[in-house]
């Protein structure tokens, strides 16, 4: 079974990847390379036995990958990547 997630880019750079490593004990993952530029959304899904909670890992363009810790997938299905 799956959930779905709407992801858009409201940065100005190009979407390189996403990462969302679950909390649960197995720390499974899943990783997005969508390339999405500025104003682009996708629609993925989301396992749900990897759970709710996830640390998420962002990198666009050329700037660093940010980590954003306690991300809950199952209370908000929209993922706004914003500057």
């Amino acid at each position: 079974m799956f959930d779905r997630l709407d992801v858009t880019n409201n940065r100005v750079g190009i979407l390189n990847e996403l990462k969302f490593v679950s909390i649960k004990p197995d720390g499974k993952s899943f990783v997005l390379k969508p390339g999405l530029k500025g104003g682009q959304s996708v629609q993925v899904e989301v396992p749900k036995d990897l759970g709710c909670i996830f640390v998420v890992w962002v990198q666009v363009g050329d700037d660093p990958s940010e980590q954003h810790e306690g991300i809950d997938l199952c209370d908000d299905k929209k993922v706004f990547l914003i500057n």
